[in-house]
């Protein structure tokens, strides 16, 4: 987040050890991310590279952000905008340049959004 210089947009980090090792997509893993952080998941929003890792995130009610990228080999084809493509209803935004959705955001949202 350093590096694409939007670090002072998080308030903190939940990752794999956090989540005692329990991978995404397995619902128990968001469930410990919104007990440990007091989230309210309709306040809040999960970016992955996966769509299927945003399925738990959409039922919690979150917004979701799939990150398109060209990594075909790993991932597959890259996503077409949620509202276009069968099978992402789960998906609010698709983007290819997190950093730039991001600042975006952060000069529309307000600090109580």
């Amino acid at each position: 987040m350093a590096r694409l210089k939007i670090d002072h947009l998080f308030e903190g980090i939940f990752d794999i050890t956090a989540a005692g090792y329990d991978p995404k997509p397995l619902p128990r893993t968001y469930d410990l991310m919104v007990a440990a952080t007091g989230t309210n998941p309709a306040k809040a929003a999960m970016f992955e590279d996966l769509p299927a890792n945003l399925v738990p995130a959409h039922a919690l009610g979150m917004r979701t952000v799939l990150i398109a990228h060209d990594n075909e080999a790993a991932h597959g084809p890259k996503a077409a905008p949620a509202t276009d493509a069968a099978g992402l209803d789960h998906v609010h935004h698709v983007t290819d340049d997190l950093a730039a959705f991001l600042s975006d955001l952060n000069g529309v949202l307000s600090p109580g959004d």
